[in-house]
């Protein structure tokens, strides 16, 4: 809709969620038709996937990226939970494919399947409204009440001050904001096969400085904290070790892969 030069619009951190979850929908779904007959109903559940992950991706930018709230005078003010709330507080879980076989994750998606408005992953954001990037309070009353699993009185003071900010627009300091979609995925941990489509906007590119990427991080704390290799300690001790130290959640395999890049 809007944002102030030099910084990023939420349609932007739209553009890499849809694209990465789509390429990843795209790539697990053709192992599956190459390797099996697959059936309709398991056809129907891989499309939810990508829907979910869709949203999923969304909430981690608005973790991992400083989101504020612009208003159309240009007043600009930071902004964090419960303004980017998502109801099934999708950031708390790691992803892998399927959801489906996952125990929160796969609860998630079958709600989705009732194909209700308020099921919709996309559409279970408090007070952000996807398709505009904006902070939406009036418009979403309806939904807010339908998703309210706190006490009427915490909502009612939520809605109270996020009416504040009604109308205003989402966006993500430059500064913070990755350059590529594969360094947003390493951003989220999220690591899956994608088929990358020959699209208009693959990449958006923007000259921007851009914070170091995930496995470079990973790959200079590793070597602090083991000089000499970790030797018979096994990767998710690695892993939690090097994330306490980032203060980022970090992979085994994200470790694995940025040592193996030098």
């Amino acid at each position: 809709m809007f944002y102030p030069e030099g910084y990023v619009p939420f349609s932007d951190l739209m553009d890499y969620a849809e694209s990465a979850s789509t390429e990843i929908f795209a790539a697990n779904s053709f192992k599956e038709y190459r390797e099996e007959n697959v059936a309709n109903d398991l056809a129907r559940y891989r499309f939810l996937e990508r829907e979910v992950l869709f949203a999923w991706l969304l909430c981690h930018g608005l973790t991992n990226y400083r989101p504020i709230a612009c208003s159309p005078s240009g007043i600009r003010v930071g902004i964090s939970h419960p303004l980017t709330h998502h109801e099934d507080n999708l950031y708390w879980y790691r992803y892998s494919w399927p959801a489906l076989d996952d125990d929160e994750l796969g609860g998630i998606m079958r709600r989705v399947e009732e194909g209700k408005p308020s099921t919709h992953p996309l559409n279970r954001f408090r007070f952000i409204d996807f398709a505009t990037g904006t902070i939406c309070v009036e418009r979403r009353m309806h939904l807010i009440r339908i998703f309210a699993h706190e006490a009427e009185e915490n909502i009612d003071s939520q809605v109270a001050t996020a009416t504040n900010f009604d109308g205003w627009a989402v966006c993500f300091h430059a500064s913070d904001f990755p350059n590529t979609i594969e360094r947003f995925l390493e951003d989220a941990g999220l690591e899956e096969p994608r088929i990358a489509f020959a699209s208009e906007n693959p990449q958006i590119e923007r000259s921007r400085g851009g914070r170091p990427s995930k496995r470079f991080v990973a790959r200079q704390i590793y070597w602090q904290i083991y000089p000499n290799g970790h030797a018979d300690e096994n990767w998710k001790t690695v892993a939690r070790k090097v994330s306490d130290a980032a203060g980022i959640g970090v992979a085994p395999r994200t470790i694995q892969r940025a040592i193996q890049e030098e």
